[in-house]
């Protein structure tokens, strides 16, 4: 398949306000109220694989804007929540965490925003650059003269504890993307990463490794890391109470250039010399914080909340909402076995109504939890399903389904707060499945519960039947050998599982509204976390001679191409033809803005302060 340009527009949007937003007190003596005309639209032209698409976002006509708040001399950003886990590089614990922490630490490989590198893979000032040695690994050479913010240089020593960490460990940000790997030294400047299996697309994938300084790593507790972090990125840390976060410049960052000679705009000294991190949970104050001049940006303000805000910014999650279907193993749930059941529930959401009412249309209706451009995805199997009840109805009663069997009641499990208004786009889902005759009930968790019963998949429940079964205290280590020692094949094994079902103490959901990103652009990520019966928290399990599993590991190890793009789109193909994962909508990010403020927003809500400037 031929490369093809998935096109988007980020527009700044200027809204009418009624009166003069701020009052001098509200902004400090200096801060003279301004009348800016905002008129710059900005196109962006990305070259990935798969099919032409265009993602339009409708402009909204420039009006002018009364602003008050004029300072240049740092920036105030606000979040939903307190960042708790962003200094402790290589566990997040929310959504905030993720443009905090990028400012604090460069990864190993970034995915460049600038328009003309068409996201390609570039090196930050972590590295120079890299090289393929074998099918299992990868030389990284270390960049030299980097210093860590706590004053360690960077060299290989430095760089391999927690290089060590994020390649094995369950809690590790990276490994989930890239599967598990091993650093080992090559000299003070180089490291190699020796993955487990075949990892063709791993520099793709090392966008999520960041490194911390050894010294501090080795000897600094958990709890330590979450308050003070180091990294070698633009800014450092210097201060943080529980209302605020202050970051200044980091005076020794080591800029990168580029092949013309040029710095990277990304990977530039900063220009704004101090960040204050602030923390509001209604998006609706985040936005009036804008309006009144008390801060700069609001990350994700929501739909409702933007027409508060003197001027917005639409960019992308590099997700979308969908549902995992946690049953495929029969004995989960009966009913959503079939798959006509499935293609019944998908037939029976009206997505684009949900958009269109809900988010205001500013979103696209999909098939699965995938986009086009990922490798692997066509214009069909990202297509959304059509909505038809009467298909919906007829499906079921070729299933044989029975709404008045306790049994066929089907839970919807949601995680509260992780989508905007995602109370009521789930209560739509519920009541789009009781219009068909589907018995529902939603579920609306706290993370920690989220994520119990989302891990709670196929692939644990072969976990569990290596544990116990077989005496495999350890299934991570050699079980291949070991199980083949018992006279067994993987797939017996991966079928034994799903015919014993979940362990007792593991309560599953029936659908799992998931918001698996893929900023990696390539559907390794969903193989690896959903697809592969020795996952744990895999909701899909097919170990039939030839199937899905017996694929995984050639797909995953064939390099760039079409033919990686031809093995990819099977599972692909499966995830959305099968109904094993239903797809809601992409899920766009609005940020409010300083109309002042100069920065256009990435396709991964990705925020790189260094590269931003007032417009004087």
């Amino acid at each position: 398949m031929k490369p093809s340009k998935l096109i988007s527009k980020w527009w700044i949007i200027s809204l009418a306000l009624v009166a003069m937003l701020v009052l001098a007190g509200a902004c400090g003596d200096d801060a003279t109220p301004k009348t800016i005309e905002v008129t710059k639209i900005v196109e962006v032209t990305v070259e990935v694989p798969g099919d032409d698409i265009v993602l339009e976002v409708t402009p909204v006509p420039t009006v002018e804007v009364k602003v008050g708040r004029q300072a240049t001399d740092d920036i105030i950003l606000v979040f939903d929540s307190q960042p708790v886990g962003m200094n402790y590089t290589l566990h997040l614990t929310a959504l905030s965490d993720t443009p905090v922490r990028d400012n604090l630490v460069d990864p190993v490989t970034w995915q460049s925003g600038i328009p003309e590198d068409n996201l390609k893979i570039v090196p930050t000032t972590m590295v120079t650059g890299w090289e393929f040695v074998d099918e299992t690994t990868w030389r990284f050479f270390l960049r030299p003269g980097v210093t860590f913010q706590n004053g360690e240089e960077l060299n290989a020593d430095s760089a391999l504890p927690s290089m060590v960490f994020q390649g094995a460990d369950v809690e590790a940000t990276s490994a989930d993307y890239t599967g598990n790997f091993v650093p080992v030294k090559v000299d003070d400047m180089t490291i190699d990463l020796v993955c487990d299996t075949a990892c063709p697309i791993l520099p793709r994938t090392t966008i999520f490794l960041n490194v911390m300084p050894g010294v501090y790593w080795d000897t600094a507790t958990d709890e330590e890391k979450e308050i003070q972090g180091y990294g070698a990125g633009p800014y450092r840390q210097v201060d943080s109470s529980a209302t605020e976060l202050k970051y200044e410049a980091y005076d020794d960052y080591v800029e990168v250039l580029r092949e013309d000679g040029s710095v990277h705009p990304e990977f530039q000294k900063a220009i704004i010399p101090e960040i204050k991190w602030q923390w509001r949970s209604e998006p609706v104050t985040q936005a009036a914080m804008i309006a009144a001049g008390e801060a700069d940006m609001a990350w994700d303000v929501g739909v409702d909340a933007a027409d508060i805000a003197p001027a917005v910014k639409q960019g992308f999650a590099a997700e979308g909402l969908s549902m995992k279907v946690m049953a495929l193993g029969c004995n989960w749930h009966p009913e959503l076995c079939k798959q006509d059941v499935r293609l019944a529930i998908a037939h029976s959401i009206d997505c684009q109504a949900i958009a269109d009412r809900i988010y205001k249309g500013l979103t696209t209706c999909r098939g699965t939890n995938e986009f086009p451009g990922v490798t692997g995805t066509t214009a069909e199997n990202t297509a959304p399903h059509t909505y038809d009840p009467d298909l919906a109805i007829e499906l079921l009663e070729e299933a044989g389904y029975d709404s008045d069997n306790p049994e066929s009641l089907i839970t919807i499990n949601s995680r509260q707060f992780r989508v905007t208004k995602g109370n009521e786009i789930y209560e739509a889902i519920s009541g789009y499945l009781d219009a068909v005759g589907i018995a529902s009930q939603m579920v609306i968790q706290d993370r920690s519960l989220w994520l119990e019963v989302s891990r709670c998949g196929i692939g644990r429940a072969t976990v569990e039947y290596m544990e116990d079964q077989l005496g495999l205290e350890d299934p991570d280590a050699d079980f291949d050998q070991r199980v083949i020692d018992m006279g067994m094949t993987m797939n017996e094994v991966y079928a034994a599982a799903m015919a014993e079902g979940h362990a007792d103490y593991c309560v599953p959901g029936d659908l799992i509204t998931s918001t698996l990103s893929d900023e990696i652009l390539d559907f390794q990520r969903t193989v690896l976390r959903g697809m592969s019966c020795s996952t744990r928290g895999s909701y899909f399990c097919d170990p039939s001679e030839g199937g899905a599993q017996d694929r995984i590991s050639a797909a995953l190890s064939t390099p760039d191409g079409p033919e990686r793009q031809a093995a990819m789109e099977y599972f692909a193909d499966r995830l959305k033809f099968e109904g094993i994962n239903i797809g809601v909508f992409d899920l766009p990010i609005i940020y409010a803005i300083n109309p002042r403020l100069q920065w256009e927003p990435r396709f991964d809500r990705r925020v790189r302060v260094n590269s931003m400037f007032y417009e004087n």
